[in-house]
């Protein structure tokens, strides 16, 4: 059987018939990690050098030269001197092996070596991608029946690589799908570890976390490391996403693109149910009633999102332009954003996006303001931006959306600073042809953009490295109208 709980897929990558398999060796292959843990504190006894064996879990997957440097930062708080990690491990490595002579070689993983030996069968190559030492991996292999599948040719070792090249960067994984003959985005990787997961996702494999398995022997120390290792994750795209005004303009352009991505969930934020469902027959999306100005509806929408499993993002679309109303201008467009954040924020994972779709009318309202008026704004809670809007609004010769916008971009950086373990950006998708200004909005002057070329910007800010790992920073999409989404341009613009 190769097939695997859905819970060990990471992220959403998936690979019926892979080119190549892909296994790390100790903790996935054979049950050795338990066996490394006391020759590690045996050795280090001799410089006052300890872990815990959570500690030592969360280094799994790492080099192990890597893991000794860390080791004694964090022991002894400085670096470890010349020649120090070299005797280190030939002293850990006499450890090991008069514990082994003892005690014997670490038991396979039957429920991990069974897939191996599917995916063989059925004339799929596999290959080794491992941290462990070769003079390791290789009898541990022969020990646990193995050695036929994975011979010396078909191992990857970190020691193959150049130093510094190991788990968590995706070389060794790259290295082992070349081996295979094969890309590795073709190819599924089973992985236990942390640094080894992010390693093969980093190449481009779909992965498999093998400790979900049914049969996988997971020890307690190992299961509050990865717990806590799943807590700080920060390197897997977004794959679940609310989109609050996601029925019309650049919202449901937003939400038509991410539909068209395989394995996202996006859960559309609508005030319209019957709305919601005329986008709703796209795979992948679930209209979730959810109005931006009712605490009651935001709570609702929370439990409803908690309880389909989570999420990975918000993006902040609802939006309104209605120069005549500026209470209700700025309890949708600043109040709505707040609250949907700030209610939805404790599901967001480390690393979760949290994106504020905002205007260039934003950026020029505040650098229309006296730089008093602009201070003002930005205040550390929402009630005092809200406060300065509201009075700016009032007061100053400058449109009242274009008031909203400054105050999200505001809140925007505020955001930031109140939630430095997500990504919190605003962006402008720059003037586009959508429902927001009306059904008589005059075009005559200036051509709009098509919304799906504008929500590009988002989509970005989800999945691309280069825009999605900033946090309180502006983004706008720069492309004139008319330009191919493939071929759109977005860059960061100043406050």
């Amino acid at each position: 059987m190769t097939s695997v709980p859905d819970k060990c897929h990471i992220g959403t990558r998936r690979v019926e018939t892979p080119a190549a398999a892909l296994f790390d060796v100790d903790g996935t292959l054979v049950d050795s990690m338990g066996r490394f843990f006391p020759s590690w504190n045996e050795a280090g006894a001799n410089y006052g050098l300890s872990m815990t064996e959570a500690e030592f879990y969360g280094y799994a997957g790492m080099p192990l030269p890597d893991i000794v440097e860390d080791l004694y930062r964090r022991c002894k708080g400085t670096e470890p001197p010349d020649g120090f990690v070299a005797e280190f491990l030939a002293s850990k490595k006499a450890k090991h092996a008069a514990r082994e002579a003892i005690d014997g070689p670490p038991p396979v993983i039957a429920c991990v070596a069974a897939i191996a030996r599917a995916w063989a069968a059925r004339g799929v190559p596999v290959v080794c991608a491992t941290s462990g030492l070769r003079d390791h991996v290789e009898p541990h292999l022969a020990a646990a029946g193995l050695s036929d599948l994975f011979p010396s040719d078909k191992i990857v070792c970190a020691a193959d690589l150049p130093k510094g090249r190991g788990k968590p960067l995706p070389d060794i994984f790259l290295r082992a799908a070349a081996v295979a003959g094969v890309d590795a985005s073709h190819c599924v990787a089973y992985e236990d570890a942390e640094a080894g997961l992010k390693s093969a996702w980093a190449a481009g494999c779909a992965v498999v976390d093998v400790t979900g398995l049914p049969d996988y022997p997971l020890p307690e120390g190992l299961r509050a490391a990865k717990a806590a290792q799943v807590q700080r994750r920060d390197w897997l795209p977004p794959s679940r996403i609310l989109v609050t005004g996601g029925t019309r303009g650049i919202g449901r352009a937003v939400v038509e693109a991410l539909a068209r991505r395989e394995g996202v969930v996006v859960y559309l934020g609508c005030r319209d149910l019957a709305a919601g469902q005329a986008v709703a027959p796209h795979d992948g999306v679930v209209p979730v009633l959810l109005d931006v100005t009712d605490p009651a509806s935001i709570k609702t929408a929370v439990e409803t999102v908690r309880a389909a499993g989570g999420l990975d993002a918000l993006v902040n679309n609802a939006g309104v332009m209605d120069e005549s109303d500026m209470e209700r201008t700025l309890e949708v467009n600043l109040d709505g954003v707040a609250a949907v954040t700030t209610a939805f924020a404790p599901l967001l994972r480390t690393g979760g996006r949290v994106i504020n779709v905002s205007s260039g009318a934003g950026l020029r309202a505040a650098a229309a303001l006296a730089p008093a008026d602009r201070e003002a704004l930005e205040a550390d809670s929402v009630a005092a931006i809200r406060a300065t809007a509201q009075r700016l609004a009032t007061t100053a010769d400058i449109p009242v959306y274009g008031i909203s916008k400054a105050a999200v971009n505001a809140y925007t950086k505020l955001a930031a600073r109140t939630y430095p373990a997500l990504r919190v950006n605003a962006c402008s998708p720059g003037f586009c042809r959508t429902e927001i200004a009306g059904p008589n909005a005059d075009y005559s002057e200036r051509e709009p953009k098509a919304p799906a070329l504008g929500a590009d910007v988002i989509t970005k800010l989800l999945f691309d490295d280069a825009l999605s790992q900033n946090t309180g920073k502006f983004f706008k999409e720069c492309s004139k109208p008319g330009t191919a989404v493939e071929d759109a341009v977005s860059r960061e613009e100043p406050w």
